[in-house]
């Protein structure tokens, strides 16, 4: 019998992780420019001060939307993994080589070989934490198929 699917979604913390790390940042930028004492600015400062803040705009935006987007991320079904993000990437578990779950200081990260390719997923802000995903992972991959087990 095949397992059902499982979604994963990113926490709505991410949402909220970005929009304030961008909003302090767009907050304290003019504020350094207001307290700067005694110290004359220049137009370039002033010019590259504005610049920063309209590129911090539109990043922390978009960063925003997408966290606070709740599609799913990544899509356990019986026959593969679907990357919704990844241009609607699909991965048959037959097709997977090797996996594994890297962690690179407090950060994880799903890479994924296949005979095409490496795929890498960021899933330090799913809503699963890394040892459920790779649960979900060992139990997906060796679950029963037309043929017998896949692996």
């Amino acid at each position: 019998m095949a397992m059902p699917p499982t979604e994963l979604r990113y926490r709505k913390a991410k949402a909220y992780f970005v929009l304030a790390v961008t909003g302090f940042i767009f907050i304290m930028m003019p504020l350094t420019f207001l307290f700067a004492g005694g110290a004359t600015l220049t137009t370039a400062s002033y010019v590259t001060s504005f610049a920063s803040m309209i590129i911090l705009f539109f990043v922390g935006r978009r960063l925003y939307l997408m966290a606070a987007n709740r599609d799913p991320v990544l899509i356990f079904t019986a026959e593969g993994l679907q990357l919704p993000l990844k241009n609607n990437r699909f991965i048959q578990w037959r097709s997977i080589q090797e996996w594994k779950i890297r962690r690179h200081k407090s950060s994880y990260s799903l890479i994924i070989y296949t005979p095409e390719n490496k795929t890498r997923i960021d899933i330090s802000w799913l809503d699963r934490p890394a040892e459920e995903i790779e649960r979900l992972m060992n139990s997906y991959i060796r679950q029963p198929g037309p043929g017998g087990f896949i692996r």
